[in-house]
């Protein structure tokens, strides 16, 4: 059998949990999933990239792991924003569990997630979470019903 090695790691400050986080936007719920940078390598003379990933058993919604919930920081949350684009969602302020965080940046745009980065002021660290992309298309069944 053949021995693979697993992923190099992309050094640091994202933290990795594994649990979920559901939004609700407009009534319906979007669960983000955690994602980890990896390391890809070229081949040949392809440069090395960093792809955001998740292992398999939390690549999508799985109840044996914790789901968290955002709560919207009333003025400055997801739901005073026009979500029409990913950018749109930068800035958006909320918490999770007692702690507060905001939609730092896009870390990857992918063909059905986009990863975005969740900083935590108060304790200076981050997490990358991928969310579908149905949040930007205004229609489209959320995540809840699939679990």
């Amino acid at each position: 059998m053949r021995e693979t090695t697993p992923p190099e790691r992309v050094p640091g400050n994202f933290y990795f949990f594994k649990m979920f986080i559901e939004i609700t936007i407009d009534g319906k719920a979007y669960v983000g999933c955690p994602k980890q940078a990896i390391r890809v390598r070229g081949i040949g003379e392809a440069p090395t990239v960093v792809r955001w990933g998740s292992p398999v058993e939390l690549a999508w919604p799985n109840r044996t792991f914790p789901r968290l919930r955002w709560v919207d920081e009333p003025s400055k949350g997801v739901a005073g924003k026009n979500l029409a684009s990913p950018e749109d969602l930068l800035g958006a302020e909320g918490t999770i569990e007692d702690k507060k965080c905001y939609f730092e940046r896009i870390l990857d745009v992918g063909q059905h997630q986009i990863v975005f980065s969740l900083f935590f002021p108060q304790d200076q660290f981050r997490m990358a979470y991928g969310f579908s992309r149905q949040i930007f298309e205004g229609g489209g069944q959320p995540t809840r019903g699939i679990m």
